[in-house]
């Protein structure tokens, strides 16, 4: 099936205004971010977003080592991106070529080859460098909107 990327302007004035766009938007107008503690369900062609923690109801972190405390994060990253993956639909990648979006792009890589990629080209913007970078050494399949 087509994607459209229709720009949400608004969106691109917050990115290049604050360096990121805030939730639920995304440059894109047909894509919304799915928030932090935030879980999308999929059924019957609709979608319910619930969620499923907020900061502060587990802080048994707070006693841990701080190696026991990466070591965990790891795994969170990994097993969410893995979750995500193997999702039955197509999967792409808002790739902004940050620390971020570049971690997501090396665990997601491992499940979905040839990923869809899709990333802001701003003159002078040493991300766009980086994110054509992480794009080419991940295989994944870029597609870049030049912004004036």
């Amino acid at each position: 099936s087509e994607v459209s990327f229709n720009p949400d302007l608004q969106a691109v004035d917050q990115f290049l205004l604050l360096r990121y766009v805030l939730a639920p938007k995304t440059i894109v107008k047909e894509i919304q971010q799915v928030c932090p503690g935030e879980v999308v369900i999929f059924e019957q062609q609709q979608s319910v977003r619930k969620r499923y923690w907020m900061i502060g109801e587990d802080l048994s972190y707070n006693h841990r080592e701080e190696g026991d405390v990466v070591q965990q994060l790891v795994f969170q990253i990994q097993q969410s991106i893995n979750g995500n993956c193997q999702a039955g639909s197509d999967v792409g990648l808002f790739l902004s070529g940050g620390l971020d979006s570049t971690i997501i792009l090396s665990g997601a890589s491992k499940w979905r080859p040839g990923l869809a990629l899709l990333s802001l080209d701003m003159e002078a913007a040493e991300e766009n460098r980086a994110a054509r970078l992480a794009a080419d050494y991940y295989n994944g399949q870029l597609t870049s909107v030049t912004l004036p």
